[in-house]
């Protein structure tokens, strides 16, 4: 999640509106006012910070990550491009994306065995 997508005035703005006196002294126990004050919190943060549904895949290699994933995705509307219209300016972007790929999973692999 990019921070620049929070928004910090509604976010305090909504903190600052809370009367934490009123909310929080009438419990007696200190964990129930820190579990009152944590659900009113979250709650605020939900509505102001924006959320990213992001998938963890289970079969993908350990070196495997989203930015070789991305690029991968770049190379392959390079191809389709290639196939469909045979430009030799295409051709030359697919093989460089292509190159990018493939030494982009030669360094995860490489920093993979270091580790």
């Amino acid at each position: 999640m990019a921070v620049s997508k929070i928004n910090y005035e509604k976010f305090e703005e909504k903190l600052n509106e809370i009367n934490w006196n009123e909310k929080l002294d009438h419990l007696n126990d200190v964990d129930e006012m820190c579990e009152k004050f944590t659900k009113c919190f979250l709650k605020i943060a939900q509505e102001c910070i924006p959320t990213k549904i992001i998938t963890i895949r289970n079969n993908d290699r350990p070196w495997f990550n989203n930015e070789i994933r991305k690029e991968i995705r770049i190379r392959d509307r390079f191809r389709k491009t290639v196939l469909k219209f045979h430009r030799e300016r295409d051709i030359k972007l697919y093989k460089k994306q292509r190159n990018k790929v493939n030494n982009m999973k030669k360094l995860q692999k490489k920093i993979l065995k270091i580790i």
